[in-house]
């Protein structure tokens, strides 16, 4: 029995040298380096950034770490200074018919024909604007309307007139006293008027105002200029 031990102590060796090699490959497979490098795998992503659970506890913190933005419209100056720039920027109120005083006023003649303004007096304690052409209307003494046709003149176009207390606007007049039309020519060609009803533009109430300008001829027709 001794002469067989040399022979299984050298089969013995061998087969630990061939378990050793296996036992190497092993590790080298599954290990997270090259190969051959027996360094430890690095921790995972997952390790290094915390369990959902932590992640969202420090979320809300980053959020709101900073003061809230505060609007700058709700600042009370700010406010302050828009409610005061309205009350600055706000348009002067119209001129009613119970601010002014209406009145109707000859200017120069010529052959045929006659010209006068149309004026209004702010007699109000406050500013006021009129702006366009208004209205009027002539009447005889019994108070029978006469023909009256007031025809805006375009050469005279709107413009906005600001009056102050006691300030006026005028308006042109212009008219024929030739008969045109088929108007009587031995006799007036329409009944001359005594009084005018002047309204204001925009307005529907009117002022009275005596007329001492005869008649109106070409059936009333009183060409007119926008206030002034």
């Amino acid at each position: 029995m001794r002469k067989h031990e040399p022979i299984l102590a050298a089969a013995l060796a061998g087969a630990a040298l061939v378990l050793g090699a296996c036992g190497t490959e092993t590790r080298n497979a599954g290990g997270g380096g090259t190969p051959g490098s027996t360094e430890t795998p690095s921790a995972s992503p997952s390790s290094t950034m915390g369990t959902p659970t932590e992640q969202a506890s420090v979320a809300p913190t980053q959020q709101t770490s900073g003061a809230p933005t505060q609007n700058p419209a709700s600042t009370p100056a700010q406010s302050h200074a828009r409610h005061s720039s309205g009350a600055h920027s706000r348009a002067t109120d119209r001129c009613h018919t119970s601010d002014l005083a209406a009145a109707v006023r000859m200017a120069d003649s010529a052959a045929g024909h006659r010209h006068g303004w149309l004026v209004l007096t702010n007699t109000s304690s406050a500013t006021c604007t009129v702006y366009g052409y208004g209205g009027m209307q002539l009447y005889r003494s019994n108070g029978d309307a006469v023909p009256t046709k007031m025809a805006r003149d375009p050469s005279v176009p709107p413009r906005l007139v600001t009056l102050a207390p006691g300030e006026t606007a005028r308006s042109s007049l212009s008219w024929t006293v030739v008969p045109t039309g088929g108007e009587p020519d031995t006799t007036a060609c329409e009944p001359s008027a005594t009084t005018a009803h002047v309204t204001p533009p925009d307005e529907t109430s009117y002022d009275s105002t005596p007329w001492h300008f005869g008649e109106v001829c070409d059936h009333g027709t009183i060409d007119q200029g926008a206030y002034r």
